[in-house]
């Protein structure tokens, strides 16, 4: 039999195992040698010890090496609602995590880390009942090219606007993050987004929130949020979105968060003096452009998900205060993540950095059209009574180029519109209609 998952297989065998026992399938705890069945167990528990290795867990759940292989009296011990299935897969999951990890380079091994810390997937799995937890298709499909370590775009370009070596996709395959030319526009755009975000749920939740206060303790310096809850407590809060992937912060990145935790600490550094002045507390929230959030940042949502509550403080309960919490601020990123990509690109494509993507229709238009009767006004013209349905869409796909220069016979019939006078008497059913060129001006209006 063949299966999937050995360790859902033995799972499911250490959940019934009592019941297994109490009947005569294994009466003594040991199943019948010489049938599928056990055939079956002792494969599957085989591959589970493959995929688990000499874990500490594994050696607790699974049955020692030196026992009868067919016995599964050895689950027999454990409560019905032990939960193998999840702490073996958690297991064999960090263990080919890590194995991957080990074979990555600096930057994917960067990416890797960080796509797997805390609520990196959050969007993901939000529920869309909010505009705020909505994605675009688009933008869906381009954050998760992102996540997977792909180019975000198909005609990546090779080299940048802002000229950094950084920007060879050998390099820095996700460069658009760290591009200095969007830095002050699509960067600042996500991080007000963000900022935003916060500000929103702080006041959603019961708390008194007011956005980058001025002349806090006598400082120029403004933090992003100065927040006062319902416990008569201040928060001073600054947001920050880092790229851990990047060439600049690759050596920071080779734990999971690290680059996240130098910037919480840097922000310490900058507003710790102003908040201890004013008599609040200096809330780092550092978030990585590829959704996971720093230790602070989660604190701090979850504390000010704990002041909703039904019918108090806000419409929501904790729990899903904290859900939409989490979940707009991480959509936020990825949708700030994708504009600042699509700046970059719109950018380098101005700049003529980036070849238009070629199509396969516009070059079997001419070898489509050659064979087709031409008429006398020139090489090019193509009489489209002579052509077929087939015909006719591979010359609507081609380009505007294609369109400028060919020169195509139109019926009068089709070129009558509704608001035209025209007898019909008088024309000629057969006539052949008029010798229609396209303008390239008009080709490239039309486009």
């Amino acid at each position: 039999m063949e299966k999937n998952s050995p360790i859902a297989y033995i799972s499911g065998i250490a959940a019934v195992t009592h019941v297994l026992c109490e009947s005569k399938i294994a009466p003594d705890g040991k199943l019948p040698a010489g049938t599928n069945f056990a055939a079956d167990y002792v494969s599957a528990l085989h591959d589970t010890r493959t995929a688990v290795g000499d874990h500490k867990d594994s050696q607790i759940l699974l049955p020692p090496i030196s026992s009868d292989p067919q016995s599964i009296a050895h689950f027999a011990g454990f409560p019905e609602g032990k939960r193998f299935q999840r702490t073996l897969s958690h297991v064999a999951d960090t263990i080919r995590f890590s194995r991957l990890c080990d074979g990555a380079s600096p930057m994917e091994r960067a990416r890797l880390l960080s796509c797997s810390g805390a609520y990196s997937s959050a969007w993901l799995t939000t529920i869309p009942t909010d505009m705020r937890c909505r994605m675009p298709a688009r933008h869906y499909r381009i954050a998760a090219r992102v996540r997977l370590g792909l180019a975000p775009f198909d005609n990546q370009y090779k080299q940048c606007v802002c000229l950094s070596p950084n920007a060879d996709p050998k390099i820095d395959i996700h460069h658009g993050f760290s591009c200095f030319r969007v830095r002050r526009t699509y960067v600042n755009k996500r991080h007000d987004n963000v900022k935003n975000l916060v500000h929103y749920w702080a006041k959603q939740v019961g708390c008194a929130a007011v956005k980058e206060p001025q002349n806090v303790a006598g400082s120029q310096e403004r933090a992003d949020n100065q927040i006062d809850d319902p416990d008569g407590r201040r928060y001073l809060c600054d947001v920050s979105i880092v790229q851990p992937a990047c060439p600049t912060h690759v050596s920071k990145a080779q734990q999971r968060l690290g680059t996240a935790k130098f910037a919480a600490i840097e922000k310490h550094i900058q507003y710790d003096a102003m908040a201890f002045a004013d008599g609040a507390e200096m809330w780092p929230l550092i978030a990585e452009v590829y959704g996971s959030l720093e230790d602070d940042f989660v604190a701090f949502i979850k504390r000010m998900a704990f002041f909703a509550s039904d019918g108090i403080n806000s419409q929501w309960s904790r729990a899903e205060a904290l859900s939409q919490m989490i979940g707009s601020i991480a959509v936020a990123i990825q949708i700030g993540n994708v504009k600042v990509l699509d700046a970059v690109q719109h950018a380098n494509r101005r700049a003529g950095f980036i070849r238009p993507k070629r199509n396969i229709h516009n070059d079997n238009v001419a070898a489509n059209a050659a064979p087709l009767h031409a008429s006398s006004s020139g090489s090019n013209a193509v009489d489209v009574d002579e052509v077929n349905d087939d015909d006719m869409s591979r010359l609507h796909q081609g380009s505007s180029r294609d369109r400028a220069q060919t020169r195509v016979i139109i019926p009068r019939s089709l070129m009558l519109q509704e608001n035209s006078v025209a007898d019909s008497d008088e024309e000629d059913d057969n006539d052949v209609g008029e010798l229609l060129h396209v303008p390239a001006n008009s080709a490239a209006r039309d486009r």
